[in-house]
C-alpha cells in the first residue's frame, strides 16, 4: 500500500480547534474552529 502524493497526515488538536496537516508540502488539509470548517490551501 503506498502513501498517498500528500505523504501521511497529522492530526492536531486543541480545544475547540482541530487541523490536519500533510506530511509533504505541510499543507493544511482540513481545520476547523468551534465546530465550524475554515477555508483551507486545498479549497
Amino acid at each position: 500500500m503506498h502513501a498517498p502524493p500528500a505523504g501521511k497526515q497529522f492530526a492536531v488538536e486543541v480545544p475547540d480547534q482541530q487541523g490536519v496537516v500533510t506530511e509533504v508540502g505541510a499543507g493544511l488539509r482540513g481545520y476547523r474552529v468551534a465546530g465550524t470548517q475554515m477555508p483551507t490551501n486545498g479549497d
